[in-house]
């Protein structure tokens, strides 16, 4: 029995996602389906994908909260397993040991070397790399958030940060990971990527070309 709640976020309209969803996961588990928010237009900081994103996580984390779950695992429905869900349980039984409070199965790591760190209050810059160890890394603005397992210490906390609804979700996770590197794991290789060729919170991408960029490609 898993010691985390499973949710799955899909829109009403994708229909042919989450049967996509349901054949790669073919009964391994069960979960909670929640049907993403599709608001009428977005605000000032988000386009109406992005807003509906973030808003249907939030209603993740308060569903969560109610329940007073201690993790919760969220994919979103475009992802593609590149692993057996046994697999990647026992993946996520490894690093839970480290206790982390986020956790991706998969990410997009847009640099992987010379990533400048913002420093507000020192003049000089800190410029870092990605450094791979035993079958993950800490994260450095690694965006995503098709499939993260979240610890309940900070559900409140990135709670608060999606109701200000002025950055997309990647961005919220990010500013977290950033500032909590040593209590955030990603998964290397990945081992659930998600479909960018086509999105409803942005432009579609060439899947061929971002696997490459992202090394989605690795086995």
């Amino acid at each position: 029995m898993n010691d985390y709640q499973i949710y799955v976020i899909n829109l009403e309209k994708d229909v042919e996602k989450l049967a996509h969803f349901n054949k790669q996961v073919n009964d391994k588990f069960t979960y909670k389906k929640i049907t993403g928010i599709e608001p009428k237009q977005g605000n000032i900081f988000l386009n109406k994908g992005q807003l509906g994103c973030l808003r249907s996580h939030r209603v993740i984390l308060e569903d969560a909260i109610k329940n007073n779950y201690k993790k919760i695992l969220i994919f979103e429905d475009d992802v593609i397993f590149k692993d057996t869900w046994e697999n990647i349980q026992k993946k996520i039984n490894r690093f839970l040991r480290a206790k982390p409070h986020l956790l991706y199965m998969g990410c997009s790591q847009h640099k992987w070397e010379n990533i400048r760190l913002r420093q507000f209050r020192k003049k000089r810059p800190i410029i870092q790399d990605i450094h791979i160890k035993k079958g993950f890394y800490n994260p450095l603005y690694s965006f995503g958030s098709f499939a993260i397992l979240i610890d309940s210490s900070i559900f409140y906390i990135l709670l608060r940060k999606y109701v200000q609804e002025h950055k997309p979700i990647d961005n919220y996770l990010v500013e977290y990971q950033n500032s909590h590197r040593h209590r955030c794991i990603v998964m290397y290789p990945n081992s659930v990527i998600a479909d960018v060729s086509s999105s409803n919170t942005g432009a579609p991408r060439d899947m061929t070309t971002m696997m490459k960029i992202f090394r989605w490609d690795k086995a």
